[in-house]
């Protein structure tokens, strides 16, 4: 029930039914008024981009805001374009919809990878709604998008009062749930580097199902040969810590190498000594563990098909 217009953009509401609450909802076109409002306002503040995981977390009583701040209306943090962190490198805003992500003309050569971990998200209505930068505030560890953010080395721009800063991607989640996001302070978006042009990707989900599941586990691969070297080796698995990790020690191995089938299962075994799984009511913690050494071989192998290896 419209309880009345505060402000001119903010509204009180009252949810009648299963979970009754009263809150303000404020939609800001502006970054700036958006962070007045985080910065003047008391109680709990929540930022609503595509709402798929608010309004549950609101509808089942997980969360309580005093103060809902809808930034669908600010535009600037929608879409892909050139970025001006990186010269020849991609920006994609934090409001930029997941379907799009998937459908993107812009994500080809290395950046495929992404478009790819996209279309594996929940079903197509929730890629509709849910935005980039709310799957990976959500900070869970099985996000499908982070693994493919971290092995492109995404940089997080983030605003606050003090200004703009740029965190890299891997920085950017400190535990389950958890990211640099503390107080008052906006993601912006992501800043993809340039990929050189012998570069593939390959991203492997690991569930129960193939849709409208979290992933038991994730793997992203991404690999760039110079004169049938690899120059450039970045590997990152998911749900099987307490946040997204980069597995440097594989990286280090292949870095400098040709993409042959023995180091291969070198580079996945230390994948999986690096994963430090759970268990939980989508799998045992040695089935992850062992699993992320399997799919870690699939994706190299199947990187050293596409790259001619």
């Amino acid at each position: 029930m419209v309880m009345g217009p505060l402000n001119g953009l903010q509204q009180e509401k009252e949810w009648s039914g299963e979970c009754p609450m009263k809150f303000r909802l404020s939609s800001p076109t502006a970054v700036d008024e958006a962070l007045q409002l985080l910065e003047k306002s008391s109680g709990e503040v929540r930022l609503l981009a595509g709402g798929t995981d608010v309004m549950v977390g609101m509808r089942v009583g997980k969360m309580k805001p005093d103060l809902l701040i809808n930034l669908n209306k600010i535009t600037d943090l929608a879409g892909i374009k050139p970025s001006d962190h990186f010269d020849e490198g991609l920006f994609i805003g934090a409001l930029t919809k997941i379907s799009d992500v998937e459908h993107a003309h812009e994500l080809v050569g290395g950046y495929s990878i992404l478009s790819s971990a996209a279309g594996t998200l929940a079903s197509v209505q929730i890629r509709n709604l849910a935005t980039l930068g709310g799957n990976i505030c959500n900070a869970a560890p099985s996000a499908d998008t982070a693994t493919s953010l971290l092995v492109l080395d995404a940089v997080a721009e983030i605003a606050g009062r003090d200004g703009r800063k740029f965190v890299l991607l891997e920085d950017f989640f400190t535990g389950p749930g958890m990211t640099v996001l503390e107080g008052e302070r906006i993601l912006i978006g992501f800043h993809l580097p340039p990929q050189p042009e012998q570069t593939a990707g390959v991203y492997i989900k690991h569930g129960a199902r193939k849709a409208m599941d979290c992933c038991t586990l994730g793997v992203a691969a991404l690999i760039s040969m110079n004169n049938n070297r690899i120059s450039k080796a970045r590997i990152a698995i998911g749900a099987v810590a307490p946040t997204p990790l980069r597995v440097h020690e594989a990286e280090a191995l292949l870095e400098g190498k040709t993409l042959a089938q023995d180091l291969i299962k070198e580079a996945a075994q230390l994948a999986e000594d690096a994963a430090r799984p759970i268990d939980d009511v989508r799998g045992q913690a040695w089935y992850r563990k062992q699993m992320v050494g399997v799919d870690t071989r699939r994706a190299l192998s199947k990187i050293a098909e596409e790259l001619g290896g």
